[in-house]
């Protein structure tokens, strides 16, 4: 039986015809290419449906009947367009109802364009290739969003950026629609949630109200930033974020989150799992007074008196008990052994684990440090720039008043290193520590939701400048990751292939330049394009060639 074959290379997609066939009876299927057809980019529509014509006509049978009055010497491909984003994107509109919300804002707002459709193509833009307002006002013509499909600009650019203002103007109640929306699509009762923050940098240097330099988890101190908090759940669903100033410390931050989670949004009781940089006296007093809050916060060892950390890192072997650690990450899940032990202290539980694979890691950095510090000593002139910068001198030592002199700490490096590979952790929760533990490891998934913020999302580098544009650029790119996010955890799939599926759902526009008549001949969708439809409960296009009338009730549907 023969077939179409699309193969996807880095140059590409080619597209061949194969042949299946078993050498014998009781062998493996294989392939035999009966005719290369070349890059499907480059494929002439008027030769392709030629071929298709001769080869019903060698056959001896008739041609499809979309194809029977389309004059095949007078047929041209006007565009090639995007159809599965916009479907899907509605489709997620409904599932998230943000469709009513939309609806709501657009009356209160009193705005002459629709809302809707500019946010449509905004996150189409940033869950496939992300790209400027301005990039997204000139791609608009790439989407399949209405018919009569027009070559020009419809939406006026100025409403790309009022759309932002619009956001950030309903920004709070946005923010607790889509809770309430996740709360009952995911889990009516929330016990764990996780807090963490990074930074978001601009291309400028230019300080304003909200715009500051800070320390900056980009490594760009010299840029001016943006601090953002977010609570995640355990299926890597941000809950809610909060936008901060770029100089703002990250232990000052987790109140309001935990206040609005309490207060706004009316959650009774709740496990915070937060890292070290979180753990001060000031946020556990916090904690205290919110009713029903739990937490599970990063304890750095070397803020521990030394009796504490002797009772934890210098115990004898049997005294500690052995945990396995399963961490799913994108490439897999790794298992990891963790010895642990628990005391009482200052009215706390604080438990300490150990993990060879951390110690080797926490070595190998720390070496790594001390080999570019090395290099900073032999260069002053580098070593204070990066001193300017605040940097640099981690394992480095003056000494001298007079001539200063250089050189590594060699003390402190041996005094750092009785802390490979170990970590604790403090906790007010009755839940056992095996069970402390684990939530704690499962941080990594508000750092799997910064990582696809910034790299599928690429929400940074910022390039507004006004604090309303800001915050309407980072509630569009939070409601795109939402959308993709909802995905990944349906269909089981990967950021990337998630993309590649959506990307394979294209049509080209046909005009027959004879009798003007126009048709949309469908691409071939991949497997996991047709596993995200099938999910969503979307139904996928049947036919080859789809009439305009066909089309135009399929993408409103």
């Amino acid at each position: 039986m023969a077939f179409f074959k699309f193969d996807k290379k880095p140059q590409g997609t080619y597209i061949r015809i194969v042949e299946s066939y078993r050498p014998n009876k009781n062998s493996t299927p294989r392939h035999k290419t009966l005719l290369t057809l070349g890059k499907v980019e480059d494929i002439d529509v008027q030769k392709f449906v030629a071929l298709i014509a001769r080869i019903c006509q060698i056959k001896g049978i008739p041609m499809p009947a979309e194809l029977e009055n389309v004059s095949i010497h007078h047929i041209q491909e006007t565009a090639r367009l995007q159809y599965g984003i916009i479907a899907i994107i509605r489709s997620l509109f409904k599932v998230f109802q943000l469709d009513k919300f939309l609806a709501s804002i657009q009356t209160s707002s009193k705005t002459q364009f629709s809302i809707t459709d500019i946010l449509e193509l905004m996150v189409a833009d940033r869950m496939l290739m992300p790209c400027s307002k301005l990039a997204s006002y000139h791609r608009q013509t790439e989407y399949l969003q209405h018919i009569p499909h027009t070559q020009k600009q419809t939406h006026a650019l100025q409403h790309f950026y009022r759309t932002l203002d619009v956001l950030a103007d309903n920004e709070e109640s946005l923010k607790e629609h889509l809770f309430k929306v996740q709360r009952n699509l995911f889990s009516d009762e929330l016990e764990v949630v996780f807090y963490d923050v990074t930074t978001l940098y601009f291309e400028s240097e230019q300080e304003d109200e909200l715009r500051k330099k800070g320390y900056s988890k980009d490594h760009r101190p010299h840029k001016t930033q943006i601090v953002l908090g977010v609570l995640v759940d355990g299926l890597r669903n941000p809950l809610t974020y909060h936008i901060y100033e770029g100089n703002q410390f990250e232990g000052h931050t987790m109140e309001k989150a935990i206040e609005d989670m309490k207060n706004k949004y009316g959650v009774s009781r709740m496990v915070v799992v937060a890292d070290s940089g979180m753990m001060s006296k000031q946020n556990i007093e916090m904690l205290k007074k919110f009713e029903g809050v739990e937490y599970i916060i990063g304890e750095p060892l070397k803020r521990l008196t030394e009796k504490v950390v002797e009772k934890l890192i210098e115990s004898h072997q049997e005294d500690y008990k052995a945990l396995e650690i399963k961490e799913k990450r994108e490439d897999g899940e790794i298992e990891e052994k963790v010895l642990w032990k628990e005391i009482e202290e200052g009215g706390k539980r604080i438990i300490a684990t150990y993990s060879e694979r951390r110690a080797a890691r926490d070595k190998k950095k720390r070496e790594e440090e001390m080999r570019e510090a090395q290099a900073l000593v032999e260069n002053i002139a580098q070593l204070k720039q990066k001193m300017k910068r605040g940097k640099g001198l981690k394992w480095i030592k003056s000494e001298g008043s007079e001539e200063i002199n250089y050189a590594i700490d060699k003390e402190k490096a041996e005094k750092m290193a009785r802390y490979d590979g170990w970590k604790a952790i403090a906790t007010n929760s009755e839940i056992p520590a095996e069970e402390a533990i684990k939530r704690y490891h499962e941080l990594f998934e508000v750092e799997h939701f910064f990582r696809a913020m910034k790299s599928e999302m690429m929400i940074r580098p910022i390039y507004h400048w006004t604090p309303k544009r800001i915050r309407g650029h980072v509630a569009m790119c939070f409601v795109s990751y939402l959308f993709l996010n909802y995905i990944r955890i349906k269909t089981g799939e990967s950021y990337g292939a998630i993309k590649e599926g959506i990307r394979s759902m294209e049509v080209s526009e046909i005009k027959d330049k004879k009798n003007g008549g126009m048709y949309y001949l469908k691409g071939n969708i991949n497997d996991t394009g047709k596993k995200i439809l099938k999910t969503l409960g979307i139904k996928e296009i049947e036919k080859d060639v789809i009439e305009i009338k066909e089309m135009e009730k399929y993408i409103q549907e």
